[in-house]
């Protein structure tokens, strides 16, 4: 495959970046020989093996999803999924699936984190270290409706924990949407301490 001389700059920044990106996860919990990262991205082509995989892993896995579910794509990411889109439309054989997998992708990070809380669900009430993220994450308004809802399931599947007004998602997730100021303060992750400052005076 031929790859023009910008894609292929791009396509060496971006592998170095996913290079530092990766380190982090270096201290993996494992199983069978695999970081758990491994069976995270798995889950598309085997997914019995990672279900079994996170199963046995446990909660030892629990700092590792927290981790991946708080990491949002990167700007990089985002720009990289976007040459690469723009050769494929150009190029039928497209960029090849090694090289794809290999570089940085906002996409697949996006994906990652809605698997992490899918994880983190199953897990249920052992997995209550990760609420306060999950929390920070279903009432940040920026977030997309997918990260929600798994996220949504996770907080759901913790039960009534650290205060969390986990009972109610299904009326927080209408007042996430209201724009009303106060509404986002009650929902904030650090909603108690909120309460006794700028949310005060908040029917």
């Amino acid at each position: 495959m031929k790859i023009t001389w910008s894609l292929g700059i791009v396509l060496a920044l971006a592998s170095l970046g996913h290079t530092v990106e990766s380190a982090a996860f270096a201290a993996d919990p494992t199983y069978g020989g695999k970081p758990a990262s491994f069976w995270l991205d798995c889950w598309s082509t085997n997914t019995a093996a990672a279900s079994a995989a996170f199963t046995v892993m446990g909660t030892n896995a629990v700092p590792f999803l927290i981790e991946t579910l708080e990491r949002k794509p990167s700007k990089l990411g985002e720009f990289v999924d976007k040459q690469i889109a723009d050769y494929d439309l150009k190029h039928p054989r497209g960029v090849p699936n090694q090289l794809r997998t290999a570089l940085p992708s906002a996409y697949r990070v996006e994906a990652r984190r809605q698997l992490a809380a899918f994880f983190l669900s199953e897990l249920g009430p052992a997995a209550e270290a990760a609420i306060p993220a999950l929390f920070r994450i279903y009432t940040d308004t920026n977030e997309g409706w997918r990260i929600e809802h798994e996220v949504s399931r996770a907080l759901a599947a913790m039960g009534e924990k650290g205060g969390y007004p986990v009972a109610a998602l299904p009326r927080l997730a209408y007042q996430r949407r209201s724009g009303n100021p106060g509404d986002r303060c009650r929902l904030s992750g650090e909603h108690r301490a909120e309460s006794a400052r700028g949310c005060a005076g908040v029917a």
